[in-house]
C-alpha cells in the first residue's frame, strides 16, 4: 500500500516535497530506502515504541500529548531520516529525534538540513557529447557508448569547479548514437536526452533546452548564450575578364552606344543638308558612324566638317567625350588596382538572395532543423526546406568550393574555422556573418526527472555566471586552443595554403589585371578575319557574276 501511494503520488519527481511516514521500527530501512524516494529530500520516519497492547486512539494521544480522555500511558518516539549523501557520498538513514516521556522532543538535530553544501565524495553520471568549446573529450574505447576522458573546454572546468566546491567526483559517458536527443516518436528519446529520461545518467553536459525536451527532463538556468551565425568563403573580386565594362553600369554603357548612333545620325543628316542646300559633298553614314566611334575613343579624324552647324555639333560632342573618357579612365584604374568584392552574407535573407547557392548545418542540430520546420517565419521555412544535413568534413569543403554556407552556432563554427582554416597570424579565407541569431536560449545542463541536486547546481552556476567566470572560460579556451592550432599549422606547413589574395600595398598591374584587354584584343581579331573572310567570298561572287568578254 505504502509503495502504491508514493508510486501514484509522483513523489520521486517532487525532491521538495516534504514526506512523513509512521510505521514499526523494522521498517525503517526498507521504507526511507525505497527508490521512489531516491529524490527526496525531506522523507521522516516517525516509530512509536514501547507503548503495550494500547489502541490507535491512546498511541496517537500519547504521540501528540493530547488528552482525549484516555488512561494515560507514554512511551517513545523515534523520528528517523533519510539523507541522500551522507554515508561516504551514499544514501542512508539516520535518527535525528527522540522524544520521551521525560525529557520530551530533543532540538539536536535539525530534522531537514542542508544536504548540498558537501555531498561526501559522491559519484555522479555524466552523459556527454564532444561539442567544442563547449564540451572537449576522447573516448577510451571505441565502442559505442564508452567512458571518456574529458578535456579544456567550458563544461569541463565547470564540472570541476562544482566538483571541488560541493565535494563530489564524477565519471563521463558517451552515448551509443552519438546524439544530442531527437524523440522517436513513441515518446523515448535518443542521445544524452534519452539516457537522462530512462535514469542511465544524472545530469548531462550543456544541452539546448526545449519545449518537447522539458517534457522528459529537467533543466537548469542557462549559463551560456548560443547564437547562430552563416560561415561563408569571403567576398572574392569579381572575374577580371570583365573589367573593362564594370567601371560603368549597363544603363551608362547603353546610353553612350545609343548616344554614338544618335550623333553619328545628326551628323550624317546636317552633312546631307548643307550638301543639298550648298550643292557641295555631303557626308556617308558609315563615316559618320566611324567619325563618332573614333571622336570617342580620343582619335577623331584630321578633317572637320565643312559646314558651321556640323562644327558647331562636333564641337559638343568632343566636349561630351572628354567627360565620359574621363570618368571611364579614371574609373578603370580604380578598379583594376582596388578590387571590388561582392557583398558579405550576413543574413538570412542575404542567403536566400543568392543565386546557385546552398546551405547546410549539421548531422546532430535536431534542435536547430525542428526549428526551421516550424517557424511561422517564411524566411526561416524557406531556408529549412532546401538545408542540407552534411557531417563537418563535407559542410567545410563545400564552403571553401564557394557557393555555400552552413548555418551553425557562434562559438561552435569559429572553433573549427580557427582549428582548419585560419594561419598562424590569423587570416582565415572565411567570413562569419555579422548578424547573430538568437534563436535559443543558450545551452544548459540537463538532469534526469527528479533530480535532487539541480537547484544547488544552478545555485553555484549562478554565482559563476555572476563573477563573469562563463565568457573568462570560454574566452581563455578558445583562446588557446586557437593559439594551439595555429602552431601546429606553421610546424606541419600547411599554413602556406591559407594566404591572404592581397596583402595592402601598391598593385602592380599584371596579366591578370589587363586579361580583358587581351581577351578584347583577340575579339578584334577574329571580327576582323571574319570580315576579310566574307570580303573573300563576296568579291569571288561578284567576280563570277561578270559576264565574259
Amino acid at each position: 500500500m505504502c509503495c502504491w501511494f508514493l508510486e501514484e503520488s509522483g513523489i520521486s519527481q517532487r525532491p521538495e516535497a516534504r514526506v512523513v511516514l509512521v510505521g514499526p521500527p523494522k521498517g525503517v530501512e526498507v521504507v526511507l530506502q525505497n527508490p521512489l524516494l531516491q529524490n527526496a529530500i525531506h522523507a521522516l520516519y516517525l516509530t512509536l515504541e514501547n507503548l503495550g497492547i494500547e489502541s490507535k486512539r491512546k498511541k496517537l494521544a500519547s504521540a501528540l500529548k493530547v488528552d482525549l480522555g484516555l488512561e494515560e500511558e507514554w512511551g517513545n518516539l523515534h523520528v528517523y531520516r533519510k539523507c541522500l549523501y551522507c554515508n561516504a557520498g551514499d544514501a542512508d538513514v539516520r535518527l535525528v529525534r527522540r522524544w520521551t516521556p521525560d525529557l520530551g522532543l530533543g532540538a539536536k538535530d535539525e530534522l531537514f538540513p542542508d544536504e548540498f553544501g558537501d555531498f561526501n565524495g559522491h559519484k555522479f553520471t555524466v552523459v556527454a557529447k564532444r561539442y567544442f568549446p563547449y564540451m572537449d573529450a576522447s573516448l577510451e574505447t571505441n565502442e559505442p557508448g564508452s567512458r571518456l576522458t574529458v578535456l579544456d573546454s567550458l563544461d569541463t572546468r565547470i564540472f570541476l569547479a562544482l566538483a571541488r566546491y560541493l565535494n563530489f567526483t564524477f565519471e563521463t559517458w558517451s552515448t551509443a548514437d552519438s546524439e544530442f536527443g531527437v524523440d522517436k516518436g513513441d515518446g523515448n528519446w535518443t542521445g544524452m536526452v534519452g539516457a537522462l529520461q530512462h535514469g542511465h545518467a544524472d545530469f548531462s553536459c550543456g544541452i539546448t533546452p526545449t519545449r518537447a525536451r522539458g517534457q522528459v527532463v529537467d533543466f537548469s538556468r542557462v549559463y551560456i548564450p548560443e547564437p547562430w551565425v552563416i560561415v561563408s568563403l569571403k567576398p572574392q573580386p569579381p572575374p577580371q575578364s570583365w573589367s573593362l565594362v564594370r567601371p560603368l553600369t549597363g544603363t551608362v554603357w547603353l546610353a553612350l552606344v545609343l548616344s554614338i548612333f544618335v550623333f553619328a545620325f545628326v551628323l550624317w543628316l546636317l552633312q546631307r543638308a548643307w550638301s543639298w542646300v550648298s550643292g557641295g559633298r555631303g557626308l556617308h553614314l558609315c563615316r559618320a558612324l566611324m567619325y563618332a566611334w573614333g571622336t570617342t575613343l580620343e582619335d577623331p579624324p584630321s578633317e572637320p566638317p565643312a559646314n558651321p552647324t556640323s562644327r558647331m555639333l562636333v564641337v559638343w560632342w568632343l566636349m561630351f567625350c572628354l567627360v565620359a573618357t574621363t570618368a571611364y579612365k579614371s574609373a578603370l584604374i580604380a578598379h583594376l588596382t582596388v578590387q571590388l568584392e561582392s557583398p558579405p552574407i550576413d543574413t538570412f535573407e542575404d542567403l536566400l538572395g543568392q543565386r546557385g547557392w546552398g546551405w547546410g548545418m549539421s548531422l546532430t542540430g535536431s534542435a536547430m532543423q525542428s526549428f526551421l520546420n516550424t517557424s511561422p517565419d517564411p524566411v526561416i521555412r524557406r531556408l529549412g526546406e532546401n538545408v542540407q544535413r552534411l557531417s563537418e568534413v563535407d559542410r567545410t569543403s563545400k564552403v571553401m568550393r564557394g557557393k555555400f554556407a552552413i548555418v551553425e552556432p557562434k562559438y561552435y563554427i569559429k572553433a573549427i574555422v580557427a582549428k582548419n582554416f585560419t594561419n598562424r597570424v590569423g587570416y582565415t579565407p572565411l567570413h562569419v556573418g555579422r548578424k547573430e541569431y538568437a534563436i535559443f536560449a543558450g545551452l544548459a545542463f540537463g538532469y534526469r526527472r527528479g533530480a535532487p541536486f539541480r537547484s544547488k547546481f544552478s545555485e553555484s552556476k549562478q554565482r559563476m555566471i555572476e563573477a563573469g567566470l562563463m565568457k573568462h572560460w570560454i574566452d581563455d579556451v578558445f583562446e588557446a586552443f586557437s593559439l594551439k592550432a595555429r602552431n601546429a599549422k606553421a610546424k606541419s606547413g600547411e599554413d602556406e595554403l591559407l594566404q591572404p589574395m592581397s596583402n595592402g600595398g601598391p598593385v602592380v598591374l599584371s596579366l591578370h589585371h589587363l586579361q580583358g584587354a587581351f581577351y578584347l584584343l583577340f575579339i578584334g581579331c577574329a571580327c576582323a578575319s571574319f570580315s576579310f573572310l566574307g570580303e573573300k567570298l563576296l568579291v569571288r561572287d561578284l567576280e563570277a557574276a561578270q559576264p565574259v568578254a
